[in-house]
């Protein structure tokens, strides 16, 4: 008798210590969707059934009437974003308040994304951009555009040459980004066009592994960080930290025994080191900072090309226009494409954005509150009341839910270009925003941009029979992936 009573008071003091953190909200006067005992929101993340960016997407579905929605990060009480007027303002004007990001990498564990300006955070986020950004000026991207350009030439090259009756377009997409990124970090030949691509593909391979084993493990480390350190989880493959190394090693002795200057990233870092001097400015602080622009620049924007290659696919109309867009810069500079004309046509510069504003590689923002703030009303109507947040909680920014709500945008599951040439205002949240707005966005828009003229200069393109409609979204990845890959078919121009 003594020992069930016993049980049933050890029953209740569990369930009270279980359940008493997803009181949070209601004591708050937040709605938050139901929870699960243990996993409180995430259960359909942590059995792989649905993305984080899914997720998220749906729980701003499911509340249309609100600001914000509460949430439980297992059983971490949390904020899913809604009302964009409210997001804008506490990532720009109030960016004090939420200037990190929800990531908590263990430098110890892993150094290099560690330092990585993604995962930093406060003074030391602030340090790394200052020391990167000077990297990332319109002087510097069009002294790299030729290397750009020149992997271009390659790729069409490669696809007048192959017998190909259907293609992948992420498949295609990354054998331009990875070859874009080393030729520019490196200075090397990614040779991903060739029947024996090499080691750098294979290096993507390891970071980019797609299967429940890689989903699982992302999931530990980003979102459940004490078990990731307890395992000591690192989004680097030490094989991968040792070849970037070894070729940053290799590229800066060869360059300085030849007197070779080629305008790339490596160079910039090498300005970097000098200016600060390599006690400040490490070898290993290069290998960070060269493996988070591999991996920003080689699989972020093979998604994008993907994702816009499929809607210029879906979308004749569209495409026929940008192609004639196209063809009129290329008649006027006998053929060629300068920085210049590529990043300052309109009409490519919409479809670059309507791409990603549809299919952002990267579907939500993850910050966190970093200053005890006072949120408004979740309620629409109710500006007397607010909800006070304390410092450490998270906030997520569905980004794919709010680029296709209609309250933003007009026809808002539509391609449509012309948009951003109309100067509507629209609200674009695939880089971030404010302050800590992706600091590769603008060697993004040079790369994407120039892969997609370069297409469309040379190929029409359509969809292929294998490519599932609507699109299926890959639950098992962190960044956004059709799970059957987008098959397109290429038709070269008369």
């Amino acid at each position: 008798m003594w020992f069930l009573i016993l049980l049933f008071i050890l029953f209740i003091t569990v369930y009270r210590y279980l359940t008493k953190s997803y009181e949070f909200w209601e004591k708050r006067g937040v709605p938050s969707p139901p929870v699960s005992l243990l996993f409180g929101n995430m259960a359909d993340v942590l059995f792989l059934r649905k993305s984080q960016g899914q997720l998220y997407a749906q729980v701003y579905t499911d509340y249309p009437n609100l600001r914000y929605v509460g949430f439980y990060k297992i059983r971490e009480p949390a904020i899913v974003m809604r009302d964009a007027a409210l997001i804008k303002k506490m990532l720009v004007k109030d960016f004090s308040s939420f200037h990190d990001n929800d990531f908590y990498i263990d430098e110890k564990i892993d150094p290099i994304f560690g330092k990585n300006p993604f995962s930093l955070k406060g003074d030391k986020w602030k340090y790394s951009r200052n020391q990167l950004t000077p990297c990332f000026t319109i002087k510097k991207l069009k002294a790299m555009f030729p290397l750009v350009n020149e992997v271009g030439k390659k790729a069409i090259n490669y696809l007048n040459n192959a017998d190909l009756q259907e293609i992948e377009a992420k498949e295609l997409s990354v054998k331009y980004t990875v070859d874009v990124v080393v030729s520019c970090i490196f200075g090397i030949e990614g040779n991903s066009f060739e029947k024996n691509p090499g080691e750098l593909q294979k290096m993507r391979a390891k970071i980019f592994t797609v299967s429940s084993v890689s989903a699982l493990k992302h999931i530990l480390e980003f979102s459940i960080p004490f078990l990731g350190r307890l395992f000591k989880l690192k989004f680097f493959p030490d094989e991968v930290v040792d070849y970037f190394r070894i070729v940053i090693i290799k590229s800066l002795k060869y360059r300085e025994e030849n007197n070779i200057v080629r305008g790339d990233f490596l160079d910039n870092m090498k300005e970097l080191a000098i200016k600060l001097g390599s006690n400040n400015f490490t070898i290993e602080d290069m290998v960070a900072h060269a493996g988070g622009m591999f991996s920003d620049g080689s699989e972020t924007s093979a998604i994008g090309i993907s994702f816009i290659l499929y809607e210029l696919a879906l979308n004749r109309e569209a495409q026929d226009k940008l192609r004639a867009c196209i063809d009129g810069i290329l008649l006027k500079n006998k053929g060629e494409f300068t920085y210049e004309n590529i990043t300052g046509l309109q009409y490519l510069d919409g479809v670059f954005k309507e791409g990603l504003r549809l299919h952002p590689p990267f579907p939500y923002l993850a910050k966190v509150c970093t200053k005890d703030f006072k949120l408004p009303s979740p309620f629409y109507g109710d500006d007397s009341s607010y909800v006070e947040i304390k410092k450490g909680l998270p906030v997520f920014v569905p980004t794919y839910a709010i680029h296709r709500d209609s309250k933003y945008y007009t026809n808002p599951d539509k391609f449509e270009p012309g948009r951003y040439c109309e100067n509507e205002n629209n609200l674009f949240f695939s880089f971030g925003e404010g302050p800590r707005l992706c600091l590769g966005e603008t060697f993004a828009n040079m790369q994407v941009k120039t892969f997609i003229a370069y297409i469309i200069a040379n190929f029409e393109i359509r969809l292929n029979k294998k490519t599932t409609l609507p699109l299926k979204i890959d639950p098992q990845y962190f960044l956004l992936k059709a799970s059957d890959g987008i098959w397109l078919n290429l038709y070269k121009r008369n």
